[in-house]
């Protein structure tokens, strides 16, 4: 088994891959493991494919309900009612909560912005790599923008 993790490890992230999407990543492993597949497995000679068929059938069944991987901060938003997570990556909450403390909930692949009774205002997609990036969603500004349009 290490040796098998040592060869993925060797052929697919060395050196370390760089991209902004995860789930584009992760389609590009799945081709390149669909690929390997059709390949002879270098003992047995019988399709890697086959041979991953017979271990399938010995896996369990997976529980009913979904398991939520999901990890929650307290982060502090900036003047303009933005969170960063990773020191380079920012995030729209509401305008209202500049400069407080937002309730987060950060997954692979998504951000949510909670409210202080853990309700779901808005949900980004999560940014990857070593460049900065401010990801907003403007519905909740205006939502904001317009309530208030008529007040002076």
């Amino acid at each position: 088994m290490e040796r098998k993790v040592d060869y993925n490890r060797a052929n697919l992230f060395v050196p370390v891959p760089h991209f902004n999407e995860i789930e584009k990543y992760n389609q590009k492993l799945l081709a390149r493991h669909e690929k390997k597949a059709s390949e002879l497995h270098y003992k047995k000679q019988i399709p890697i494919r086959e041979l991953f068929e017979e271990d399938r059938k010995a896996l369990l069944m997976l529980p009913p309900k979904r398991f939520d991987v999901c990890r929650y901060e307290w982060l502090k938003a900036d003047g303009y009612g933005k969170v960063c997570m990773n020191g380079k990556h920012f995030y729209s909450t509401r305008p209202e909560n500049a400069n407080k403390q937002v309730l987060v909930g950060i997954r692979a692949h998504t951000v949510d912005i909670l409210t202080e009774g853990e309700q779901i205002v808005t949900t980004h997609r999560r940014a990857y790599g070593d460049n900065r990036t401010d990801i907003s969603d403007y519905s909740i500004t205006l939502a904001v923008l317009m309530k208030n349009s008529g007040e002076h």
